[in-house]
């Protein structure tokens, strides 16, 4: 049996910036980019660490207005300590879970760092955890091997 428990929660880096103070009469499409690392600082342990970014949509540079970088140590007990892209069903869906729990902490971190300055109406939705592992580790084929 796989079993985990979050030790340690550091907060990276957070940068923000205003649009709509830039630009106060545009109106703009809210969107978030996410990238996933995951590292095995040690034996047991997996650091999973997560940049969180509200982007402009409809802007072609997609330069982040806010973005937080968030590293989770996690301990874990019965996961194989190997590459995301190699990992067992059953790896990844703990894998997806501990993203899961980190984009919650992140999505309130954001939230309560950035609501005086952004305002109440961004915050950073709910996301598929499986989705982001896939897009960030896409499964390798056997062939590749």
């Amino acid at each position: 049996m796989i079993t985990y428990k979050l030790i340690e929660i550091q907060e990276k880096g957070l940068s923000v910036s205003n649009p709509i103070l830039e630009q106060p009469s545009q109106q703009f499409l809210l969107g978030w980019d996410v990238d996933v690392n995951i590292k095995y600082p040690q034996k047991g342990q997996l650091d999973l660490t997560i940049r969180a970014s509200a982007v402009q949509e409809d802007n072609e540079d997609r330069r982040p207005f806010a973005s937080i970088v968030v590293s989770h140590c996690f301990e874990v007990e019965g996961i194989a300590e190997q590459h995301p892209q190699q990992a067992s069903l059953e790896d990844r869906h703990l894998l997806a879970t501990l993203i899961g729990v980190s984009l919650g902490t992140i999505r309130g971190l954001m939230y309560a760092r950035t609501v005086a300055i952004l305002g109440k109406n961004v915050f950073m939705p709910i996301m598929n955890p499986l989705e982001l592992l896939n897009n960030a580790f896409p499964l390798k084929s056997v062939e590749e091997g």
